[in-house]
C-alpha cells in the first residue's frame, strides 16, 4: 500500500539516484510485442528467400551425396549445412538485435547499470518476497497475462474455425496450394496476435510509467531534507554568514588606524578614506557603516585620534556607490583631494600631498 505522506512527484536528484541503481520505467511487454511484429513482417518478406536456400541446399546435398560416408565426413557436412542455416538467418537475427536495442533505448535511454546484479541478502527474505507477490504490480502483470492468453485462444479458433472448411481439403490439394493456404493462415493468426500484443504492450507502458511514478513519490519531508542535504542546512548557512560578516567587520575595524580621515553624515554614515601617495593611484574606503556600524567605527577613530570631519553629502555619495577595498570614483576624487588637503594641512603632511 502506498504511503499516503508521500504526495509529491520525486525530485531530479531522486531519479538520478534511481536511474543509477538500474531502477526504471520499463514495459517488457513492449519489448516482446515490436521483437514478435519485426519478427513476422520480417519473415512475411524474408522467408521465400529462406525456402529457396533450403530448397537448392537440399537437392544439391541429395544428388552430391557420397556413397560411401564416414562418421567424421557426416559431422562436417552437418556442421556445413548448419552454417549455411545460419547464414540464411542472420538477417533477421540482427535485425531482431537491432529492434531490442531501440526498444530498450527508446523507453530508458542510453544507460547502462549493473547495481541490480550485485550481491544482495534482503532479496532472499522470504517475507520481502512474500509481499512482493502479493503486490499491486505482479497482481496487475497475471491479470495482463490471463487477458492475452485468453485473446490468444479466442482469436486462434475463430481464424482456424473461418478456414476450416477449406483446411478439410487440404488432404485433396497439391503440396503447394496447401502451403500457400497454410502460410496464409499462419500470417492472418500471426498478423492479429501481434496486434494484440501491441495494444497490451502499450496499456502495460502506460500502467508501468504511472506505477513506477507512484512509487517514487516523495513526502514533503523528505523534500526538504534532501534540500537540506544538497544546499546545506539553512541555520548552519545563516550561522557561516554571521561568521563571515563578524570575520569582516573585524578586518574593517583594524584598518581604521591606518585612515586619514573618517567622514560622517554625521550621525547615520561614518566612511574612512586612506590616501598613501607611494603605493595608492587614488584614495581608498577602508571602512564604512551606518547606524551603530557607525558609532564603533567613530569610536575607533577617535581612540587613534584619526580625524574625523562632517560632510554629509560627500559621505552619502560615497556610502551608496564604493564598497570597503575600492577607490574613490573619478567623479568623486575632487571633493575627496579637498577633504585630504585639508586634514593634511591640519596635520601637517601638506607636503605628501604635494609630492603626489
Amino acid at each position: 500500500m502506498a504511503d499516503p505522506s508521500k504526495t509529491e512527484k520525486a525530485t531530479p536528484r531522486r531519479r538520478g539516484e534511481l536511474r543509477g541503481k538500474g531502477q526504471t520505467a520499463k514495459s517488457q511487454e513492449f519489448n516482446t510485442a515490436l521483437l514478435f511484429i519485426v519478427a513476422i513482417v520480417f519473415l512475411k518478406f524474408y522467408f521465400p528467400a529462406v525456402v529457396h536456400y533450403v530448397q537448392t541446399s537440399t537437392y544439391q546435398l541429395w544428388n552430391n551425396f557420397p556413397k560411401d560416408i564416414s562418421v567424421n565426413g557426416f559431422m562436417a557436412l552437418m556442421g556445413q549445412i548448419s552454417m549455411g542455416m545460419l547464414v540464411a538467418l542472420a538477417p533477421l537475427f540482427l535485425a531482431l538485435i537491432i529492434t531490442a536495442v531501440i526498444s530498450n533505448i527508446s523507453q530508458v535511454g542510453l544507460h547502462l547499470s549493473f547495481y541490480s546484479i550485485k550481491p544482495d541478502i534482503t532479496k532472499l527474505n522470504p517475507v520481502q518476497g512474500f509481499k512482493r507477490l502479493f503486490s499491486m504490480q505482479p497482481l496487475m502483470q497475471l491479470g495482463m497475462n490471463l487477458v492475452k492468453i485468453s485473446i490468444f485462444l479466442w482469436l486462434a479458433i475463430s481464424i482456424l474455425t473461418s478456414h476450416y472448411n477449406q483446411l478439410l481439403q487440404t488432404v485433396h490439394m497439391p503440396l503447394s496450394e496447401t502451403g500457400r493456404l497454410m502460410a496464409a493462415v499462419v500470417w492472418e493468426l500471426s498478423w492479429k496476435l501481434g496486434a494484440v500484443m501491441l495494444i497490451v504492450a502499450i496499456v502495460d507502458l502506460i500502467w508501468q510509467r504511472w506505477y513506477f511514478e507512484r512509487g517514487i513519490r516523495m513526502s514533503k519531508q523528505e523534500i526538504k531534507d534532501e534540500h537540506r542535504n544538497s544546499e546545506g542546512d539553512p541555520q548552519i548557512k545563516a550561522k557561516i554568514k554571521q561568521l563571515q560578516r563578524k570575520a569582516a567587520l573585524q578586518r574593517m575595524m583594524e584598518s581604521i588606524p591606518r585612515a586619514d580621515v573618517i567622514l560622517t553624515n554625521p550621525t547615520h554614515l561614518a566612511v574612512a578614506i586612506e590616501y598613501k601617495p607611494e603605493s595608492m593611484n587614488a584614495p581608498q574606503v577602508v571602512a564604512k557603516g551606518a547606524e551603530a556600524i557607525a558609532e564603533r567605527i567613530k569610536e575607533r577613530g577617535r581612540e587613534y585620534q584619526v580625524p574625523i570631519l562632517e560632510n554629509k553629502p560627500l559621505a552619502r555619495a560615497l556610502f551608496r556607490s564604493v564598497e570597503v577595498g575600492q577607490e574613490v570614483p573619478a567623479e568623486l576624487y575632487a571633493a575627496v583631494s579637498e577633504v585630504l588637503i585639508y586634514v593634511y594641512q591640519m596635520t601637517g603632511r601638506i607636503e605628501d600631498f604635494s609630492q603626489r
